[in-house]
């Protein structure tokens, strides 16, 4: 059995193993930040503008590592009895060509910007 001296140690060799599931051939097929916030922003534009509302995105957290996605993303509000501490969008993959994560979500944090 495989111990670890420190849960660091553990979390970089499961980053590592998880990095390299997600690699072929030398190429990393990892889902870019930048697309997902700004498939975030885009959802908040859109819904200030339906609702006359002031919603400001989190960005997304940097640790953030998951296959590309073979289809547009799409997002959505998370809804309340989610479980999630704060309102929450949901940034959504229906389909990768991951063979353990056929698809995915993550979810950003949103606050509302009140008038100065």
């Amino acid at each position: 059995m495989l111990r670890f001296k420190t849960k660091s140690s553990f979390y970089l060799i499961l980053f590592c193993w998880i990095l390299q599931d997600i690699t072929q051939a030398g190429q990393i097929h990892v889902q870019g930040l930048d697309e997902i916030q700004q498939t975030v922003d885009q959802f908040v534009i859109l819904e200030n503008q339906k609702n006359n509302s002031a919603w400001v995105a989190d960005n997304v957290n940097n640790k953030v590592l998951v296959p590309k996605c073979n289809v547009p993303l799409s997002a959505k509000w998370m809804p309340k009895n989610y479980g999630l501490s704060r309102k929450s969008i949901a940034v959504i993959c229906q389909q990768t060509d991951d063979k353990d994560f056929k698809k995915w979500d993550i979810f950003v944090p949103v606050t509302k910007k009140h008038p100065k």
